[in-house]
């Protein structure tokens, strides 16, 4: 029997094969070519029983995506999952067939080299590799639920503790002949409590096997939030609340408000809060957002992308100040004849996702003002403060930062005491808040692979939500 891996390779030779020769015929103009190779395996407690699909959920993937143009310069592009070569032949045909011209097409160029960063530790690819892969998963689960299962409070009604491991292994290959591979695996654990008032989970992703310590933060991370107070309504105060974001919180605002705003293609269409002649211009006072794709050991991490452009770090936001939003190939042609007077200012770092779309990597937000205190001395700092670590809810306009959205588990304090649970609507305007007068931040944490502070701020207001239903 032919292995996975052997498959695999077989796959991707004879693609490359095939790509290159449609080349040299003159049959294409132009290629780029991304092979993904995965295997994931997960297995989940639901209140100290495994989850019925248990022992485990194994899947392999292969996936490959070809952008490409034809000899009349027609672009199309393919998406083709499986190892079968004969149908991805027969897929290309007719999908060459649908090509269409476009006024800007992605570039590829002879690269001179690549990072060289580790992905993932070299331990959980051997574990990986090895037998006992599934072994040291169900123990994983097996621990953290026994932990998990210690947490108690008056309105849990249910736990769900999870975990996965994955194997992924990237090709890329382009008519400009450039060829690299990256390989990264990493460890997704989650942990989940339900309580008849809201729900609290917390999720993580490494590019190591988790030890104690580290699966630890992410049930304190699902935990912090369950303490043993009244639930009640949201009683107003005259002097209104002051509101503090944990770092999820204040990063779910984030990502819906502000980054959008980031996307050249929002900048391009005039559908975002900032235009291109706001560029090197402060939009966001007091913000700074880098991101950087060569940390090690990370799953964000990544040493090149769809367009084969070895990734750099970048400085998006400085200080409030537009300084460099991620580019395609074909986004930054069309930006520069858009606007000529920025020709040559700005580069490529390796962030394409897509002909037309970038990703970040691992994001770094960081809010000039007040040193970093400790949460203690945050909820210290006024009278009344609603501490809030979740938000939900669809109400959201990144184009003036406005937003409603609802928080459940929201904990009232009162002197730096905790009084109350309750549920509210937080509204306001984002942008606003960012340079409100009174301002601190707390400790930066990583969520994902975004790291932001906690930020206090009285720039936003905390309606009762029967209250926010009625008007």
């Amino acid at each position: 029997m032919i292995s996975s891996s052997a498959v695999t390779e077989l796959f991707y030779t004879n693609v490359k094969e095939f790509l290159k020769s449609a080349l040299q015929q003159e049959r294409l103009s132009y290629f780029a070519c991304t092979i993904k190779s995965s295997e994931e395996m997960s297995a989940v407690l639901a209140n100290g029983r495994w989850h019925s699909k248990f022992p485990a959920q194994n899947g392999k993937t292969l996936a490959t995506t070809v952008d490409f143009r034809t000899d009349k310069n027609l672009s199309a592009q393919l998406h083709f999952i499986g190892s079968d070569f004969e149908k991805f032949a027969k897929n290309f045909a007719a999908v060459e067939k649908l090509a269409c011209a476009l006024e800007h097409k992605t570039q590829v160029v002879k690269r001179g080299s690549y990072p060289k960063i580790p992905l993932a530790s070299p331990e959980l690819l051997a574990l990986l590799d090895s037998e006992n892969a599934f072994k040291a998963l169900e123990d994983l689960v097996k621990s953290m639920d026994s932990e998990a299962a210690k947490i108690a409070h008056k309105n849990l009604i249910g736990r769900e503790i999870g975990a996965s491991l994955a194997h992924l292994k990237k090709i890329y290959i382009d008519s400009a002949g450039n060829e690299a591979a990256e390989e990264t695996a990493f460890c997704s654990i989650q942990m989940s409590f339900s309580l008849t008032d809201t729900s609290e989970f917390a999720f993580d992703l490494t590019g190591f096997f988790p030890k104690e310590e580290d699966w630890k933060k992410v049930l304190l991370e699902a935990t912090k939030n369950l303490q043993n107070v009244d639930v009640r309504k949201l009683v107003p105060v005259p002097q209104g609340f002051a509101v503090l974001l944990t770092p999820r919180a204040f990063i779910t605002l984030f990502d819906e408000l502000v980054a959008p705003n980031l996307s050249v293609r929002t900048i391009l269409d005039g559908t975002g809060a900032w235009e291109a002649n706001n560029v090197h211009e402060v939009v966001l006072p007091n913000v700074t957002v880098h991101d950087d794709p060569h940390v090690p050991y990370s799953p964000f991490s990544s040493l090149f992308d769809v367009e084969g452009c070895p990734t750099k770090k970048v400085t998006i936001l400085r200080d409030g100040v537009l300084e460099h939003p991620l580019f395609t190939s074909s986004l930054l042609k069309e930006f520069e004849d858009a606007h000529p007077e920025f020709v040559g200012r700005f580069d490529l770092t390796g962030h394409a996702e897509s002909s037309d779309s970038t990703a970040p990597t691992n994001t770094y937000i960081e809010i000039k003002g007040n040193a970093a205190l400790s949460i203690e001395e945050l909820l210290g700092k006024y009278p009344h403060i609603a501490y809030i670590n979740s938000l939900t809810g669809m109400s959201l306009d990144p184009l003036t930062g406005q937003f409603a959205l609802d928080a459940e588990g929201v904990k009232i304090y009162e002197n730096g005491e905790v009084r109350y649970s309750t549920s509210l609507t937080l509204r306001g305007n984002f942008f606003e808040a960012l340079r409100a007068d009174g301002n601190w931040c707390g400790p930066k944490e990583r969520y994902y692979y975004t790291w932001a502070p906690s930020l206090l701020t009285r720039g936003l207001d905390c309606v009762p939500k029967e209250m926010a239903s009625h008007e």
